[in-house]
């Protein structure tokens, strides 16, 4: 069973799921998986493609996490969550998630990046309401 302090992302719609591969080769249009695969020290292969991708999306998924975690722990704790310090942190954070939407077309512009944040934030808080309710 998990914990009643776990936050299930899982049960999270974030924006980001809809990105699509086809979206992928539009935003990498040039890259080949063939041409840019490149051995490592260790005789393992990697490609430069997929460390662009991940150096793209990862860092997206990443914030939309933190920022879900941030609205789940001061909905079930009362108090922020201990990942940014300070509210200007949390700001920021929402600032370069938003920026981040935007340029890669996942939102059309700031006002609907801002709503998708919220969103996020929403979802994160009832899913923390509804923890704290099954605790009583």
């Amino acid at each position: 069973m998990k914990n009643s302090r776990d936050l299930d992302y899982g049960r999270l719609a974030f924006p980001s799921d809809k990105v699509t591969l086809g979206e992928v080769r539009q935003r990498f249009p040039t890259m080949n998986a063939v041409d840019f695969i490149e051995s490592s020290r260790d005789g393992s292969f990697r490609s430069r493609m997929v460390d662009a991708i991940e150096g793209s999306y990862a860092g997206i998924m990443q914030a939309e996490r933190e920022i879900a975690r941030g609205a789940f722990d001061e909905a079930l704790l009362g108090k922020p969550s201990a990942l940014k310090n300070t509210p200007s942190e949390w700001k920021e954070a929402r600032q370069d998630l938003a920026s981040d939407y935007v340029h890669f077309g996942i939102a059309a512009g700031p006002q609907e990046a801002a709503q998708l944040i919220r969103r996020i934030e929403a979802a994160a808080k009832s899913q923390a309401k509804k923890r704290r309710s099954h605790q009583k």
